[in-house]
C-alpha cells in the first residue's frame, strides 16, 4: 500500500534528530522501513503505528516514536434550551446523568414594552434523567401564554451519547445549540446584558429593577403607566415652576403603546441638551393657552412631555 508522508516541520523539538512528520491516509499499524532523512543524518528504521491525519513526533537518534501529548483546549459553554414562560427561562449544558440526575439552570427572565430582559441569580435545580420530558411539560403547561417548550426528539439523541459542555455566565444566541425552537423575543433578549430583576409591587410580575419606581415601590411597565399617567397622575394645565423639575416622575423610558389605552399622546421628548434648555422646551410646548393638561416625565434620555388626549366630541 503506498502511503502519503509529508515532513511539517524539520526543526529540532528541543532534541537532537527529532522532526515531526504528518502521516496522512495511511490505514493504522504500518512498517515503515525506509529510513527518514535529517540534513545528512540518516535514521535507522522504525515502527510507526499511525492513524489519519493525527501528527507524530519521531526520534532520529533511536528509532523511537511518540506522540505529543496535545494542549488541553477551554470547553466551549454550550447551552440547551428546555422551555420558559413568563417569568423564566431554563437550560441544561450537560446531560450526563449524575446518580440518575440531570442539571438544569433557571434564568429569571422578564417580558417587557421594550422586549425580553434575562436577569441575574440563576437557580440550579436538579431533573431526573428519565423524566425531562415529564417536568419540562409540569414547568411550562400551555395554559401558560408565554409558554414554550422544546421538542423531545433532539433532547433524547443529545441524553443518549452524554451531551456535555460547561455552564456558561452569561447567554448570547451563539451559546444556543437550539435556537431555532426559541421565541424570537427571547433570542433577542440573549443579546443583551443580564438585568437585576424584581416583582411588581402591585402584579407581582417580573420586571428590571428601578425602571419604573413611583413612591418608592418597583413597578412593571404597565402598572407604572397606569398609575402615573391615570387621571389621578400628576396633571397640570401651565407650565413647571424651577422647583417642580426636581420633583418630576422618573421612568426608564415612556412606552408609547401603553399610553394609546390611557388616552394619552407624547407631544415632546428632548435630550442630549443642557438640562435649563431642556426645562424651557417643556414649559414652551405647554405655553400659557391652558389648552390641556400636561405631565412631564424625567427618563434615562432626557425629558418627555405627555398631554392627556381631547375627549372626542
Amino acid at each position: 500500500m503506498r502511503v502519503a508522508t509529508t515532513i511539517v516541520q524539520s526543526t529540532p523539538y528541543g532534541r537532537p534528530g527529532a522532526v515531526t512528520v504528518s502521516l496522512r491516509n495511511a490505514s493504522a499499524n504500518l512498517k515503515w522501513k525506509q529510513p527518514f532523512i535529517d540534513g545528512d543524518r540518516s535514521s535507522p528504521p522504525c515502527l510507526l503505528s499511525f492513524f489519519q491525519g493525527i501528527r507524530y513526533r519521531v526520534r532520529l537518534n533511536d528509532g523511537a516514536m511518540e506522540r505529543p501529548q496535545p494542549k488541553p483546549s477551554p470547553r466551549e459553554s454550550r447551552v440547551y434550551v428546555l422551555g420558559g414562560n413568563a417569568s423564566t427561562l431554563a437550560f441544561v449544558s450537560s446531560l450526563r446523568p449524575e446518580k440518575g440526575q440531570v442539571t438544569a439552570w433557571l434564568v429569571p427572565m422578564a417580558w417587557t414594552p421594550m422586549g425580553v430582559s434575562l436577569g441575574e441569580g440563576w437557580q440550579r435545580v436538579s431533573i431526573a434523567a428519565d423524566n425531562i420530558g415529564g417536568w419540562v411539560d409540569q414547568t411550562f403547561p400551555s395554559e401558560d401564554e408565554r409558554a414554550f417548550v422544546t421538542p423531545l426528539r433532539d433532547l433524547e439523541m443529545l441524553l443518549r451519547v452524554g451531551w456535555h459542555a460547561e455552564v456558561p455566565e452569561t447567554l448570547t444566541e451563539a451559546m444556543l445549540v437550539n435556537p431555532e425552537d426559541c421565541p424570537d423575543d427571547v433570542l433577542d433578549g440573549l443579546e443583551h446584558p443580564l438585568e437585576a430583576l424584581t416583582q411588581c409591587a402591585v402584579c407581582r410580575r417580573i420586571c428590571v429593577r428601578n425602571h419604573f419606581i413611583w413612591n418608592e415601590r418597583q413597578f412593571c411597565a404597565w402598572d407604572y403607566h397606569g398609575t402615573v399617567f391615570s387621571k389621578r397622575g400628576p396633571w397640570r394645565e401651565e407650565p413647571y415652576e424651577e422647583r417642580f423639575f426636581e420633583t418630576l416622575p422618573r421612568a426608564s423610558y415612556v412606552a408609547p403603546g401603553l399610553l394609546q389605552e390611557l388616552s394619552v399622546e407624547p407631544v415632546l421628548a428632548v435630550a442630549g441638551l443642557p438640562e435649563m434648555r431642556m426645562r424651557a422646551l417643556i414649559n414652551a410646548a405647554i405655553g400659557d393657552e391652558k389648552d390641556g393638561a400636561y405631565l412631564a416625565v424625567r427618563t434615562d434620555e432626557g425629558l418627555t412631555l405627555l398631554r392627556e388626549r381631547p375627549a372626542a366630541a
